[in-house]
């Protein structure tokens, strides 16, 4: 049971780091694009509210830039020769559907891109008769369900891949923490 444990663990790993490269690299890639279209771009027509949004966007995907990187980073460190107990607790953390670390990050995240998405769409592609507050509720009323539904498939993709190898990493760690007492 150990060594297949140990093996999906490698496994996992190596998937979830080939995934973690290919963001970064995308993000990379789109904050470059980001700064062109927003702050490099000499057209007059584009308006300091238009740059200040894309000034917005690009902070929040660099910020995420920067997290994925770490993690990427954190992934392809991963000593499999530590004691089994130390690797297990390491991969209990990493397997949880919520780290508490990136939660913050993530808030923050979702939170800028809601206010650049909601300046894009304030400022440019819903009718003027309305007020700037229906039209940041109006916003609102679709972040807020697609966000919501990211969630829900997040959480039911890690349920699918993730959750069963964390059960078998907290009955393992139980089982050894037994034993030592």
């Amino acid at each position: 049971m150990l060594a297949s444990l140990i093996s999906k663990l490698k496994d996992m790993d190596n998937k979830q780091a080939r995934i973690m490269r290919s963001l970064y690299i995308f993000y990379v890639v789109l904050v470059v694009f980001l700064s062109g279209l927003y702050i490099l771009n000499p057209d007059p027509e584009l308006s300091l509210y238009q740059r200040l949004t894309g000034v917005i966007m690009i902070a929040a995907f660099s910020m995420m830039t920067f997290v994925v990187k770490k993690y990427y980073k954190r992934l392809l460190k991963i000593d499999y020769t530590q004691s089994v107990y130390q690797v297990m607790k390491i991969a209990e953390k990493r397997y949880k559907f919520w780290e508490k670390k990136r939660l913050a990050t993530l808030f923050v995240f979702v939170f800028l891109v809601d206010i650049a998405v909601s300046m894009v769409f304030n400022g440019r592609y819903l009718p003027d008769s309305l007020t700037w507050v229906e039209k940041t509720l109006l916003v609102q009323a679709v972040y807020i369900p697609v966000m919501t539904i990211s969630f829900f498939l997040g959480w039911l993709q890690w349920r699918k891949e993730k959750k069963q190898i964390l059960d078998n990493i907290q009955a393992l760690l139980k089982d050894l923490e037994d034993s030592s007492n």
